[in-house]
């Protein structure tokens, strides 16, 4: 038995070759589909231009944010609780920040089931070590299981 297409003339070959250029299915090829080479080329300009442009903008505000401090040199780490009673804890952490560097760090109390039970924003006062460790305590609701420091930022 023979191939279906075959039978009609040869039509699968003549689906997958472009239209003659100048004919009238490659007319009709423009009309349907659009310009060709003319529209990819303005296109790719176009990606080219919006990304250079955003690449720009990312690398400006780069320099912006280092330049002006707005990237964060101030970190905090957890180096341990105490449960005093049934409603405070003491937390006790590490704090990282440039010398003279002003923080604020907020500490928070959990409960077993993980919930914020006790929170509190303490002041930092500026200091020559970059490096320190220090605790504060924290007023809870109930009972805690944990205490720890949430976050610390330039004051």
């Amino acid at each position: 038995m023979s191939d279906p297409v075959e039978e009609e003339g040869g039509t699968e070959g003549a689906r997958s070759r472009p239209a003659a250029p100048g004919s009238a299915a490659d007319a009709l090829q423009q009309d349907r589909y659009g310009g060709g080479s003319r529209r990819r080329r303005r296109d790719r300009l176009t990606v080219i231009i919006a990304g250079s442009a955003l690449a720009a903008a990312g690398l400006g505000w780069g320099v912006w944010a280092l330049s002006t401090g707005a990237v964060s040199t101030v970190s905090a780490s957890d180096a341990g609780y105490q449960i005093l009673d049934d409603t405070t804890v003491t937390v006790k952490y590490t704090l990282s920040a440039p010398p003279g560097q002003a923080v604020r760090c907020a500490l928070q109390a959990l409960s077993t089931s993980k919930s914020t039970i006790g929170w509190r924003v303490v002041d930092v006062p500026p200091s020559d070590q970059p490096v320190r460790t220090l605790s504060d305590t924290v007023r809870t609701v109930y009972r805690p299981t944990t205490g720890l420091v949430w976050g610390c930022w330039a004051a």
